[in-house]
C-alpha cells in the first residue's frame, strides 16, 4: 500500500480508507488510481460485475443484506464480502448456495432479522442494564413506588396527561383483519393508541407500558401494531424488543423481584402455589413472568444456561408449534422452516398441554402448572423445567405452554433447593419422535414413526459394510 500511494500520489489513510470502504473518491481521483492501475476509467467504476460475480452482486443489492445488523457483532458489510474475492468462483458457487436455498425455503427478512435479535439476547444474557435505568427513571419521575401495582388505570392515566394519548378499546376488535392485533399506535396530534378489548387487563396494561416504553427511551424507528404486520429494518425489530422489555421491569420491579425469586428458591419442596401466587403477585401472565426470569436470573443467580419456550396447539390437531424461543442453554431444540417432525410427546411443554385440554373437557381447571426433570437420551446433561399451560384469549380452541428450563449444574443445585424434590418427575426423552430409537412398546406417547433414525443406522450401517469391503480388497 505504501508503494503504490507513492505511485498514485495519495496518502495511505487515503488509500486504506477507500479499501475498507470508508471513503469514496471524487472523479479526478479515480482518475489518478486508474492510471496507476494501468486501467481505464469505466473499468474501475463499473457499475456492473462481470459476470462470474453476477450471484454476488445479487447478494449486495438484496435488501436483506442491507438491513442485517452486522454491526452488533462487531463485523461491517466490508468484512464479509472481503472473503470472497480470494477464490471468485468458489465464493460464486457459495452464493448462488445461499441464494437457492433462501428461494428454496421462502426465507424472509423477517426471519434473518428474529434470528439476529435472539442472538443479539443471548450475547448480553438477555439483560440490559440501561433498559433497567430508564425503568427506575421513569418511576422516579413519574412517583411510581417499587410496590404500586401497575394497572391500566395508572398507565393510561400517564399516557393521557403526560403525552395528550386517546386510548381507545372498542375499534380493534371490532376490525375484520386486525382483530388478532393487540394494540395500534396512530401518531398524530393527539397521538391514539388502540387496545385490543379481547385481552385481559393486565396484558392491556403491559400494552400501555409498551408505549411508554417507546415514549421514555426517546423511539422514533418503530411499527404501528404489535405484533408488526411488516418489519422495515433491524432497528424495528431491536426497538420492539426495548419497549417491551420496558414494560416487562415496569410492571415486575427487578429489586422486588429479584427478593421474591431468592424466597422461592429457597424452598425445601416443589410448591406450585406459591409459584402461581408469585406471578398473581404482579398481576401479569405466565408469559411475561417467565420471560422477566429469562432477564434477571443469569444477572442476580449466575443461572446462565437456560431456555425459554411457547408452544401452541390447536384442538384436535397432532401437531404442536413452537412459536417462541430464547435458547441460552446450548439445549438441542429442533427447529426450521421446514421441519416436519413430531416434538417428543414426554416434553414438559407438550404433555401439561395434553392434560391441560382434558382438564378443559372435563371443567377441571383453566390453568396447569407442573415442573420436570429431564435427560436427553445418550447424554448426562439434565435440565430442570417448570412450564405453565393456559388457553389463548383470542382463540378458545388453541392452547399454549410456557416453559423455563434450566441446566441442572452445581450453581443451580446451590442455588434452588428443591431441585432434587422426589415428588418431581424425572423422565428421559429425545428430540423428536422421527429421531428416537425407542420402540413403540417402549414409549407409548410416540406420534410418529422414527424414520430419520432409521435412515441414520441404515447410513451407519452402510459406512461400516463399505469400510469392511475396502479393508477386504485391500488385504488381496
Amino acid at each position: 500500500l505504501q508503494e503504490f500511494s507513492k505511485v498514485v500520489g495519495l496518502s495511505v489513510s487515503y488509500l486504506n480508507e477507500i479499501e475498507n470502504g470508508k471513503k469514496y473518491p471524487k472523479a479526478e481521483k479515480i482518475q489518478q488510481i486508474a492510471e496507476a492501475l494501468d486501467l481505464s476509467y469505466d473499468e474501475l467504476v463499473s457499475q456492473r460485475l462481470q459476470s462470474e460475480l453476477g450471484h454476488l452482486e445479487q447478494v449486495l443489492s438484496s435488501s436483506g443484506l442491507r438491513k442485517f445488523p452486522f454491526h452488533l457483532f462487531g463485523i461491517t458489510l466490508h468484512d464479509v464480502v472481503a472473503l470472497l474475492p480470494n477464490a471468485p468462483k468458489e465464493g460464486r458457487a457459495f452464493v448462488k448456495a445461499m441464494l437457492d436455498t433462501v428461494r428454496a425455503y421462502d426465507l424472509k427478512i423477517d426471519h434473518f432479522l428474529q434470528t439476529a435479535l435472539r442472538c443479539y439476547q443471548e450475547m448480553h444474557n438477555n439483560y440490559f442494564e440501561d433498559l433497567e435505568q430508564a425503568v427506575e427513571e421513569f418511576r422516579s419521575v413519574h412517583k411510581i413506588s417499587e410496590s404500586t401495582r401497575i394497572s391500566t388505570e395508572l398507565l393510561y392515566g400517564i399516557l393521557r396527561s403526560s403525552y395528550s394519548y386517546e386510548i381507545d378499546e372498542t375499534t380493534l376488535g371490532a376490525t375484520q383483519h386486525l382483530c388478532e392485533t393487540r394494540s395500534v399506535w396512530i401518531d398524530g396530534d393527539p397521538p391514539k393508541l388502540l387496545i385490543n378489548n379481547l385481552f385481559s387487563d393486565c396484558q392491556k396494561a403491559f400494552m400501555a407500558g409498551r408505549e411508554l416504553g417507546y415514549l421514555a427511551l426517546g423511539i422514533d424507528t418503530r411499527g404501528h401494531c404489535s405484533p408488526d404486520i411488516e418489519v422495515d429494518t433491524f432497528e424495528q425489530v431491536l426497538n420492539a424488543f426495548r419497549a417491551s422489555y420496558f414494560s416487562s421491569a415496569l410492571c415486575m420491579p427487578v429489586s422486588v423481584l429479584q427478593q421474591d425469586i431468592a424466597q422461592f428458591f429457597s424452598l425445601d419442596t416443589w410448591q406450585p402455589d406459591s409459584f402461581l401466587g408469585l406471578i398473581d403477585k404482579y398481576d401479569v401472565t405466565p408469559e411475561m413472568f417467565f420471560y422477566r426470569l429469562s432477564e434477571l436470573l443469569p444477572k442476580f443467580f449466575n443461572i446462565n444456561r437456560l431456555h425459554f419456550l411457547r408452544f401452541n396447539h390447536v384442538s384436535d390437531s397432532k401437531r404442536f408449534v413452537l412459536v417462541k424461543q430464547l435458547n441460552m442453554s446450548q439445549v438441542h431444540i429442533p427447529t426450521g422452516i421446514d421441519l416436519n417432525e413430531h416434538f417428543c410427546r414426554r416434553w414438559l411443554s407438550l404433555s401439561i398441554i395434553e392434560e391441560l385440554e382434558r382438564a378443559i373437557k372435563s371443567r377441571d381447571a383453566k390453568l396447569v402448572v407442573g415442573a420436570q426433570r429431564s435427560q436427553f437420551m445418550g447424554s448426562d446433561e439434565e435440565f430442570f423445567c417448570i412450564c405453565i399451560a393456559r388457553p389463548l384469549a383470542l382463540s378458545p380452541t388453541t392452547t399454549s405452554s410456557i416453559t423455563i428450563g434450566f441446566h441442572i449444574d452445581d450453581t443451580f443445585k446451590r442455588t434452588v433447593k428443591f431441585w432434587d424434590d422426589p415428588t418431581i418427575a424425572k423422565l428421559e426423552i429425545n428430540e423428536t419422535c422421527e429421531r428416537c430409537p425407542l420402540t413403540p412398546e417402549q414409549c407409548t406417547e410416540r406420534a410418529a414413526a422414527p424414520k430419520v433414525f432409521q435412515r441414520e443406522q441404515k447410513l451407519a450401517a452402510q459406512r461400516d459394510e463399505l469400510e469392511e469391503l475396502l479393508d477386504r480388497f485391500a488385504v488381496q
